[in-house]
């Protein structure tokens, strides 16, 4: 039995996650996604895909008839427009699954963390640059001295590395692999300078 979920933001994000959803899990159903342009690539792949969609935002996704069988939101917007969706999505009793630098429920990477936030209302993914850097801090922790830097091969917002530096910095680096310093985190565009198209420790 696959368990229901929407997103929320139609960007490359949002887009990217739904199309993974659709074509690789065995435990996961997308069921609507919502944005705010009805012209975006993300929301015309949607209806193509054949999935539920609204332009009219978290409002609009909470009026589909789909969402009464949404159990998880994942939220690819902003930070300041998470604090809202995440007030309306929880009295409604939804998980959230945040994807933005508003760290409003517990920072979870999941292989260092996960297990122990399965019941939050709101997980915050700490973003790509976290994500990379913490699972390296837990070895660091356990004995390797290597330095660690996540590097993104294409920027997933308008400010990348400010976010990247925001989520994956000491202070979530801390609480989330038990590390004693922060980590150095490159945004590079592909082509750009240094830039090696990947991610990682």
């Amino acid at each position: 039995m696959t368990t229901k979920v929407a997103v929320i933001g139609s960007g490359n994000i949002g887009t990217d996650l739904m199309i993974k959803i659709l074509r690789l899990s065995e435990s996961l159903e997308i069921a609507a996604m919502a944005g705010l342009d009805p012209e975006s690539d993300g929301l015309a792949r949607a209806r193509r895909l054949k999935v539920a969609t609204t332009h009219e935002g978290v409002d609009g996704l909470v009026a589909l008839d789909a969402f009464e069988d949404v159990s998880i939101v994942f939220d690819a917007t902003s930070a300041a427009a998470h604090r809202r969706h995440d007030e309306v999505l929880r009295a409604l009793g939804r998980t959230v699954v945040d994807l933005t630098p508003a760290a409003l429920g517990p920072y979870v990477v999941p292989p260092v963390n996960g297990d122990a936030h399965l019941d939050a209302p709101n997980a915050n993914m700490v973003t790509c640059g976290g994500q990379a850097n913490h699972p390296g801090g837990r070895r660091r922790q356990h004995g390797d001295p290597g330095p660690l830097r996540g590097t993104l091969h294409r920027p997933d917002g308008p400010d990348p590395r400010r976010q990247v530096l925001a989520a994956a910095g000491e202070g979530p680096f801390r609480q989330v692999a038990g590390a004693c310093r922060g980590v150095r985190a490159d945004c590079r565009r592909p082509g750009a300078a240094g830039g090696r198209g990947r991610r990682g420790p």
